[in-house]
């Protein structure tokens, strides 16, 4: 059995689930709970892989997506960069991770600014 899994929440929203803590896991001292299945789906991934290696060395690359555009980034702090700026230009943006060209988990608009303050 698995120490975490995705499991919905009061008011149709979705949590990370920690079996051993018996409550919501946690991720970089954040509650995952309260999210969308996206996010959830999302947060269990990076639990299902966590490192001590910081964010920039993780192997995923990400996109960024605005009005039909896409833009290749680097990785996860390259991706925060782009996305800010676009965001100041006005443009309502959407962040993928991407595993050679199968998205790993995608940061939806109503996400962004979520995943911009992790």
């Amino acid at each position: 059995m698995t120490r975490y899994f995705v499991r919905s929440g009061c008011d149709g929203d979705w949590m990370v689930w920690d079996r051993t803590k018996h409550g919501p896991a946690t991720l970089h001292g954040k509650q995952l709970s309260r999210l969308s299945r996206n996010a959830a789906d999302a947060a269990l991934a990076r639990l299902g892989r966590r490192t001590n290696e910081p964010l920039a060395i993780l192997r995923e690359t990400w996109q960024i997506s605005f009005e039909g555009n896409v833009v290749e980034c680097r990785d996860e702090l390259d991706a925060k960069r782009v996305a800010r700026d676009l965001i100041k230009r006005g443009h309502k943006v959407s962040a993928h991770a991407m595993d050679g060209d199968t998205p790993v988990y995608s940061i939806e608009r109503h996400e962004i600014w979520t995943w911009l303050m992790e």
